[in-house]
């Protein structure tokens, strides 16, 4: 079985059965295609003969292409949970990828907008359409209960019980928010 077709399992697999976000599974997709094209560029063809030193330089290559720390961690876990899923279906033996030191991350502050941006983008709502209405009621609802927009494009009436809106997170971990 080619190295494709064993990423298009794990990806099913991570996807249907661990239940994790399109959004994750579309990262991992593109993480894994990163380490792919790798392999393909060092003309590696079986998962199996990726050893240390094919890790060392990918990592290498990675940083030299200008990556970001975050983005290489976030890569480096992706291979290593395919290989992890690989070793655990029993297609491959141990792999020395679990042994490989991840690069710290810097903790990044998100960031955040202004008064002033806010109220620019409250007032950029028309209220006098559905869509305007629409708009300005979620980003009320992002700005005074702390939402992400994917909770927000995900609600549906029945979600909400009187004060509180029942909100499916990351994790598909439900929890009840103020409804202002």
């Amino acid at each position: 079985m080619s190295y494709q077709d064993l990423i298009e399992n794990y990806l099913e697999y991570i996807e249907h059965e661990q239940m994790f976000s399109i959004h994750t599974v579309n990262a991992y997709r593109r993480d894994l295609k990163k380490f792919t094209a790798f392999l393909d560029k060092c003309h590696i063809s079986a998962l199996e003969d990726v050893d240390y030193g094919d890790l060392l330089a990918f990592l290498r290559d990675m940083k030299e292409t200008g990556y970001a720390s975050i983005t290489i961690t976030r890569t480096i876990n992706a291979a290593r949970s395919l290989f992890r899923f690989l070793i655990n279906e029993g297609i491959m033996e141990e792999h020395v990828i679990l042994d490989l030191p991840i690069p710290k991350s810097g903790t990044s502050i998100p960031d955040v907008l202004s008064r002033s941006e806010v109220q620019q983008l409250l007032e950029a709502a028309d209220p006098n359409t559905e869509l305007g209405l629409r708009n300005l009621v979620f980003m009320n609802l992002m700005y005074e209960s702390g939402l992400r927009v994917s909770e927000v494009c995900d609600l549906q009436m029945e979600d909400i019980e009187g004060d509180f809106i029942r909100v499916n997170g990351k994790g598909d971990k439900q929890r009840l928010v103020p409804n202002g």
